[in-house]
């Protein structure tokens, strides 16, 4: 998502460690887990060694459980996390309530892994870092074809051409046409998101106080945080419009 995501985050898969054991097995399952619980290590890392400014802030993410039952698959998370060597805790529904601002979680999981981000400046941060690693980088260059040729890469866009070993093609959710076998691999999934403007310290200090971002367990979730402004920014899954025919049921 580059730019437009959340800024928050959050550490391993959707994916319990122990699923991953069984999936991949004692040894490879143990380095999967190990890998994907390492990620948000990687990442502040990766800002402090170039630098990067993007608002970083390491103060934990807060998963709210939305009913009982929820909050029990929580608790089994946290066990496995733990068991893993990670720092996390269940919050009870009177500390969920301090630590969100909300009354409505019926508890919550704080995972000190996490944090939140600038995620628009983590991106330039890195295309900075990248070009002074010696990387070029090019914008407003629409590929308008991708050809292999012998052993090589021809990428056409239009007024010049790049010829390569290996082409990378991380469009995501806006691959077209020009790698249709790609397209077809791949389903946007539309979030959204609003922000007010900068609240006041006193509304600030009542809201996700501790600076975590905050998302919850409903399959359609709903997240938010508070950026380094004081503006409280809210997301959640789904377009910004839907188009809704209504039928004669009879």
């Amino acid at each position: 998502a580059s730019g437009r995501n959340g800024g928050q985050v959050i550490a391993g898969l959707k994916f319990d460690p122990e699923e991953l054991v069984s999936i991949f097995g004692n040894g490879l399952g143990s380095r999967v887990v190990e890998t994907v619980g390492a990620t948000a290590d990687v990442l502040f890392e990766t800002i402090a060694r170039y630098d990067i400014a993007c608002h970083a802030a390491r103060n934990g993410w807060l998963q709210g459980a939305h009913c009982e039952r929820a909050l029990s698959r929580q608790r089994e998370r946290a066990r496995q996390w733990k068991n893993f060597g990670a720092d996390t805790r269940i919050l009870e529904a009177s500390d969920a309530a301090s630590a969100t601002g909300s009354n409505f979680y019926a508890g919550a999981w704080l995972d000190t892994r996490g944090g939140t981000i600038q995620p628009l400046m983590y991106a330039r941060g890195l295309a900075k870092a990248a070009s002074h690693l010696g990387a070029k980088i090019f914008v407003g260059s629409q590929v308008v074809s991708l050809r292999r040729i012998g052993p090589s890469w021809h990428v056409d866009c239009g007024r010049g051409s790049v010829i390569a070993d290996n082409v990378v093609v991380a469009t995501n959710a806006y691959t077209g046409n020009i790698t249709s076998v790609l397209r077809r691999t791949v389903v946007p999934v539309t979030s959204i998101q609003i922000a007010t403007d900068p609240r006041p310290a006193d509304i600030r200090e009542t809201i996700l106080p501790g600076g975590q971002a905050l998302s919850e367990t409903r399959h359609v979730l709903r997240y938010s945080r508070l950026d380094a402004d004081g503006r409280f920014v809210i997301g959640s899954q789904g377009p910004t419009h839907v188009d809704v025919t209504l039928k004669d049921a009879t």
